[in-house]
């Protein structure tokens, strides 16, 4: 064969083989392409899978803060609920409270208002007129002393409603009177009956048993004593038979006279007290004094 069919042929192998080898190379490229490809649609369809689980666990979270939400708002509602019962509970006891209140208060002050009047009660004192009206009344003269820092004698008559006490002395604060004084008066009695004797101290709020009025009007000025605003149970004293007791006490009205002028003054002093009858025991004092400036 000759040299120029060998020079062909190889050619022709050679061209064959390039072609062949383009061939494949472009199938390769196909392929690749396509693998490029089905890559780009796989990292399309992975980035919606992930847009899409990222978008429902989104929302499975939105559920869940949801659930979570609403039953925080149950529990905030229940708590409140609560909150209110409890709050009208407490406006209701409130309001008994309040009604219980007014209801005591009015109570206490009709209890102070019947108080001070039974305080306010004088009991009625020995008049002439009450006097007669015993079957027996006993009046004597006798001698007892009118003591204090200066005794002395003093005639006084002495009339009682009951043979049941027995006078010891009287007193009189101060001894001897001067103009501008407030004297003040005790009387010393027995009691001398089978039975006890109920007698009214001096006290906040008290009547006392013992009361004295001054004449002659013009020599004294009756001054009624200061309120202290005290109210209180009248403070009484058991006087037991044969026992001895000081009864002091007050001017009619439970005030104090004023000497205004230097005069001779009758002095009449009232000892009522009660013996568990009706009428009670009395009895009068009448002696006179001397005022001097």
């Amino acid at each position: 064969m000759k040299m120029q069919h060998i020079v062909l042929i190889a050619v022709v192998i050679a061209v064959i083989s390039l072609g062949l080898q383009v061939a494949s190379n472009t199938k390769l490229q196909s392929d690749i392409k396509n693998i490029n490809f089905r890559t780009s649609e796989h990292d399309v369809a992975i980035q919606h899978l992930t847009v899409g689980l990222s978008e429902r666990l989104q929302m499975s979270d939105l559920k869940n803060k949801t659930a979570e939400q609403d039953a925080l708002i149950q529990s905030l509602s229940s708590e409140l609920s609560i909150s209110k019962q409890i709050v009208e509970k407490n406006n209701a006891t409130i309001t008994r409270l309040q009604q219980n209140t007014e209801h005591l208060n009015t109570e206490l002050k009709s209890l102070s208002e019947r108080l001070a009047s039974l305080e306010h009660k004088t009991p009625p004192p020995p008049t002439p007129a009450s006097v007669n009206t015993i079957t027996n009344p006993i009046v004597k003269q006798s001698t007892i002393n009118v003591t204090s820092q200066n005794p002395f004698p003093i005639n006084q008559t002495i009339s009682m409603t009951k043979p049941d006490l027995k006078i010891l002395s009287i007193a009189m604060y101060p001894n001897p009177l001067k103009v501008g004084d407030k004297p003040k008066f005790t009387v010393t009695f027995q009691n001398i009956s089978d039975k006890e004797i109920q007698q009214n101290l001096v006290g906040c709020g008290t009547d006392p048993s013992l009361h004295w009025d001054i004449y002659p009007s013009s020599s004294v000025q009756n001054q009624p004593a200061q309120n202290n605003g005290l109210t209180c149970p009248p403070i009484i004293k058991t006087v037991k038979p044969n026992d001895v007791s000081v009864a002091s006490g007050y001017a009619t009205g439970n005030g104090l006279y004023k000497i205004t002028k230097a005069d001779e003054l009758n002095v009449i002093l009232k000892l009522n007290l009660e013996d568990g009858s009706i009428s009670g025991t009395q009895a009068t004092i009448k002696f006179n004094v001397t005022a001097t400036r």
